[in-house]
């Protein structure tokens, strides 16, 4: 711990090096419980960044007492430092450490310049005394103790002494509460140290005097805002405020091992300092936003989930940043974070700081991520840049020429759609430059030099050379100038687009530049596309002419190179409604007309009718429609009829002379009764009078005129013959 309320008092990082060094040079058997009890009760234990003897290169606790004065100036810190330091480790010290005067020495002029009115002077000589320590220990008790920190230090070096404690206890009380002076922010270390070492004393105590300690002591342990606050509203009581009070229940709550990190409690004390403390446009001490970025990186992930969430950012949703220190606080862990946090607006002065407080690679994204997500009007886009500039030395297009950066497309197309990067002049720039490198043609009258056989030929080709330089010069930024084309949907892309289809042609430079590849991805011109009917040329920004011209080039290029869409494309885009927007309705009621006969999809054909043909021409139609379905049908009856007609003859032939005949017919009528009955009956019918018109009689086996029986039965059940009909027949029948 640092204590700012010692630090004009007493020198503790050189009490630190002082204690390093006795611990370590000695060989005392109890140096361990010597430096735990160090660790425990001192106000000023702590590591050394640097020993001793790196920082005043002296080796030994004698040669320190002795030669301290040529290395510094011995004020009344340093002799309580050395003296304390001393006094605190005399146990484990050894004879070694010291050679003939160096410790006597150092005493006198200690007591010289502290005297028996310094109560670190006395704190020091009741911890060495032996014979007169009654009287040394008097003398404590004695102190006029008026300041706070001189009755925390006093019980830090005599932690068991309950006389001090009850001496005490009262005024320190005091010292926290209505007449305060300590700084919550700057002094919570003296906080943290109470409630630590006299908690158990404190939840023992049964006065009223220490009441105010009671309630700093159980924020350790318990949240202020349970129990509706009760805690908390008692330290307001007291004079705190309740940023104080939620401060040393985040703070203090971590420094006490008695609440547990992974309870709820802990969590729930962790994000009440968060949504305290971050928010807002008021900015706190540094201990504050210290405490707040050890709770972000503890609960990062919460051991138990908070409210359904699982990491301390979640739960400050909703929040704005309005300050530095809280944007600082907050980046560290901005994986986690909401992105918003982490915009950066230079439109506004305080944040201008974080240009030098970031690296240059953390404010970069920062500022692209601002620029990305934010919404800016001309005139804020144009200061925002103003204020990179300054800050940067540098203009902000130069980025576009250094990397390539998916999320940079953004930012480039809002530079270029408000006026403050020429897309259109780059391109022209970039086409220029292009066509003049590749028209560039080596110097054939120059001399060139011809390697001798088993020589490696190191002439550069000055095409391919050209090509390199040229294209380290343009990569980044045509990749920008591609992507704000890629999908034409603003005037400045269709003006770049333009410029390329009309000085190097729509397939472009391949690999490079490729604007039939662009308009094949924005209108789904792949023949995937095109047979689904999704191609369709729509872009509400784009005027009415622009989208003809597109047309145009669309149908050009397909109708030279990839004839077998043409006309798929065609009918799509007529059936898209859009299409209306653009197109006359005369133009696009012809252009139907002329691809109907090539369409072999009825209902895209069919709909297409429906679209663009007139209430008369569609009757017409209707009326041509109906006739050619009747005569369908006739023509259909027909082919019915002379089938089974044929199929009739060809059984008479089968069984001519065979005692099968009226077997065959009747099968022939039974089994094809469900399909053109009536047909059937007819041609059975014709035939049977047909028979006896030549016959006079049908005279055939007995079995034959079963099946004939049969027959006439199925006829006369369903109607195709009459009763009379069969009388007929059946009188002129004889079993052979």
């Amino acid at each position: 711990m640092e204590w700012n309320i010692y630090k004009d008092w007493l020198d503790p990082v050189l009490y630190r090096q002082m204690v390093s060094m006795i611990y370590q040079l000695s060989s005392n058997a109890d140096k361990e419980a010597v430096l735990k009890q160090e660790r425990e009760n001192s106000l000023f234990y702590g590591i050394c960044e640097h020993s001793m003897d790196e920082e005043y290169n002296l080796h030994y606790p004698g040669e320190v007492l002795e030669r301290m004065k040529e290395r510094r100036t011995m004020t009344k810190p340093v002799y309580r430092a050395l003296g304390l330091a001393l006094a605190g480790t005399s146990s484990i010290q050894e004879p070694c450490m010291f050679n003939g005067t160096q410790k006597s020495g150092f005493w006198k002029q200690f007591d010289k310049a502290l005297g028996e009115k310094d109560l670190c002077y006395l704190a020091v000589r009741c911890l060495l005394a032996t014979k007169d320590r009654k009287l040394w220990v008097d003398a404590l008790h004695q102190y006029p103790y008026e300041k706070v920190e001189e009755m925390i230090f006093i019980l830090s070096v005599f932690p068991e002494s309950d006389t001090l404690w009850q001496k005490l206890k009262g005024k320190i009380a005091a010292c926290f509460g209505q007449k305060r002076s300590l700084s919550v922010y700057d002094d919570w270390h003296l906080y943290a140290w109470i409630a630590m070492k006299y908690g158990k004393r404190l939840k023992n105590d049964r006065t009223k005097e220490t009441a105010v300690l009671k309630h700093l002591e159980k924020l350790s342990r318990t949240n202020a805002a349970n129990a509706n606050g009760a805690l908390e509203d008692q330290l307001i009581k007291n004079g705190y405020t309740k940023e104080e009070v939620i401060f040393l229940n985040g703070i203090l709550s971590g420094a006490r091992k008695y609440l547990d990190p992974n309870s709820l409690t802990a969590e729930k004390i962790a994000v009440r300092v968060l949504k305290t403390f971050l928010p807002g446009e008021k900015m706190y001490p540094d201990v504050v936003y210290e405490l707040c970025e050890t709770l972000l990186r503890k609960y990062d992930c919460f051991p138990v989930r908070l409210g359904g969430q699982e990491k301390i950012q979640n739960c400050l949703y909703g929040m704005k940043v309005e300050n530095v220190r809280t944007f600082l606080t907050l980046f560290p862990f901005r994986e986690n974070g909401r992105k918003e946090w982490h915009y950066i607006n230079l439109n506004q002065e305080k944040w201008h700081c974080l240009a030098t407080q970031l690296k240059e690679e953390e404010f970069e994204k920062c500022v692209k991520d601002t620029l990305r997500n934010g919404t800016f009007e001309k005139t804020e886009l144009e200061s925002y840049l103003v204020a990179y500039q300054k800050l940067t030395g540098r203009e902000y297009v130069e980025v576009f020429w250094k990397k390539m950066d998916y999320d940079l497309r953004h930012v480039f197309y809002l530079l270029s759609e408000n006026g403050i990067l020429d897309a259109v002049g780059l391109m022209k720039q970039f086409l220029k430059e292009y066509q003049e490198m590749r028209n560039k043609e080596p110097d054939l009258d120059a001399f060139e030099t011809v390697p001798f056989i088993g020589e490696t030929d190191t002439v550069e080709d000055p095409i391919g050379e050209a090509e390199k330089v040229f294209g380290e010069k343009w990569d980044s930024m045509l990749y920008y100038l591609k992507a704000d084309m890629q999908d034409i949907n603003t005037m400045t892309s269709f003006s770049m687009l333009k410029l390329v289809i009309t000085q190097i042609g729509i397939e472009g430079i391949p690999g490079i530049l490729e604007p039939w590849s662009m308009i094949q991805r924005s209108f789904s011109l792949y023949s995937y596309g095109i047979s689904r009917g999704e191609c369709e040329i729509c872009r509400p920004l784009l005027e009415r002419g622009v989208h003809q011209e597109l047309f145009m080039w669309i149908e050009e290029h397909l109708f030279l190179t990839d004839v077998g869409n043409y006309i798929s494309f065609l009918r799509s885009i007529l059936l898209k409604d859009s299409t209306g927007l653009w197109m006359e309705q005369k133009e696009a009621m012809q252009m139907a007309k002329e691809i109907l006969p090539y369409l072999e999809d009825s209902s895209g054909k069919e709909t297409l009718r429906r679209k663009y043909m007139s209430e008369e021409e569609l009757r017409s139609l209707e009326m041509e429609k109906e006739w050619k379905q009747i005569q369908e049908t006739r023509m259909r009856k027909l082919e019915e009829e002379k089938k089974i007609k044929k199929e009739f003859n060809l059984l008479l032939r089968k069984n001519k002379g065979t005692n099968q005949l009226f077997e065959q017919i009747y099968d022939f009528y039974y089994y094809g009764r469900y399909a053109e009955d009536s047909l059937r009956a007819r041609i059975i019918l014709s035939y049977m009078r047909d028979y006896l018109d030549r016959r006079g009689k049908i005279v055939t086996s007995k079995e034959e005129i079963k099946y004939l029986l049969l027959l006439f039965q199925n006829l006369y059940k369903n109607e195709k013959i009459e009763l009379e009909g069969i009388r007929q027949m059946v009188d002129l029948m004889e079993v052979a």
